[in-house]
């Protein structure tokens, strides 16, 4: 029907187009695990792996790209139970992981707003089969070895990996911050 409207120069279907319609430009976002994100136009889709899939909306209306500011889906993952998808804010070291019902629709968060070196975080790269964070370990990093760096007095100030804690004599403690990020051994150099 559509390639005859060229012939009628007319639109004899009603989808505003002479002509079949052009096929917007698909890219997939991520494809690691069972499900793509994939990018067709400014909608998202969430494909299995047979090509098909639901639309992400949110309130019932499909995400579009820009819609939540800079804020830009990077991976998602079909679950038991729908789906989940990873969001990031480009530049700053902020991630957000959605529940997602199998229609496409938002249901929760996860994560809101963690950081790369969140547990949470990182814990959750294994069901998506991604490094989301970019520290290039997917999961939690291995078990680093711990150096009291200093302990007198009640507090042990330690290092565990490239992160330092103020730990009591439990053995537990805060990391050190600044700004509201943990302060990492790369950071003291500058």
């Amino acid at each position: 029907m559509q390639s005859i409207e060229t012939s009628f120069q007319q639109d004899l279907n009603g989808d505003g187009t002479i002509g079949p319609a052009a096929q917007s430009a698909q890219t997939v976002i991520e494809g690691f695990g069972s499900t793509s994100l994939t990018e067709v136009g400014t909608h998202f889709y969430l494909y299995g792996s047979g090509g098909t899939g639901p639309s992400l909306k949110y309130q019932g209306a499909d995400v579009v790209a820009g819609q939540f500011g800079q804020v830009a889906p990077i991976g998602a993952e079909q679950t038991a139970s729908g789906y989940e998808v990873a969001w990031k804010v480009p530049g700053a070291d902020q991630y957000s992981v959605w529940v997602i019902d199998n229609n496409g629709n938002y249901l929760s968060n996860t994560l809101t707003s963690v950081s790369g070196t969140s547990a949470a975080l990182q814990s959750i790269e294994t069901s998506f089969h991604q490094d989301l964070n970019g520290d290039g370990v997917i999961g939690p990093p291995a078990p680093s070895a711990q150096t009291v760096i200093e302990a007198n007095g009640a507090t042990s100030l330690t290092e565990v990996g490239t992160h330092f804690y103020l730990y009591g004599s439990g053995g537990t403690g805060p990391s050190l911050k600044y700004q509201g990020a943990d302060v990492v051994a790369v950071n003291l150099a500058r």
